[in-house]
C-alpha cells in the first residue's frame, strides 16, 4: 500500500520542477484524487465491518411477519479479518 503522505510530499517537491501550468494542475488533481479514493476505500471498509458486527450480534432479534425470532450470531473472526483486508 502506498503512503498518502509520501505521494503528497513527492508531488509538492516536484511541483517546482514543472514548468507548464497545465501540468501542475494535472498533478494537483491526480494527488487529490488519489487521497480521496483512499479515504473512500477506508470509509467503505469501516462501514462493512460495522454492518458485519451489527448483523452478527449474539443477541440479534429479527422481525419476520410480526413475530420476534431470536437469531444466534456466529461472530466469526476470520470473516472480520477478511473485511479488514479487502
Amino acid at each position: 500500500m502506498v503512503n498518502k503522505n509520501l505521494v503528497y510530499v513527492w508531488g509538492i517537491n516536484h511541483w517546482r520542477n514543472i514548468s507548464s501550468y497545465r501540468s501542475r494542475i494535472d498533478l494537483k488533481n491526480h494527488i487529490y484524487q488519489f487521497i480521496k479514493l483512499n479515504a473512500c476505500e477506508l470509509t467503505l471498509r469501516l462501514s462493512r465491518i460495522y454492518s458485519f458486527l451489527c448483523d452478527h450480534d449474539h443477541t440479534n432479534t429479527v422481525k419476520q411477519s410480526g413475530q420476534n425470532e431470536e437469531v444466534q450470531g456466529e461472530g466469526d473472526e476470520d470473516e472480520i479479518s477478511s473485511l479488514v483486508e479487502a
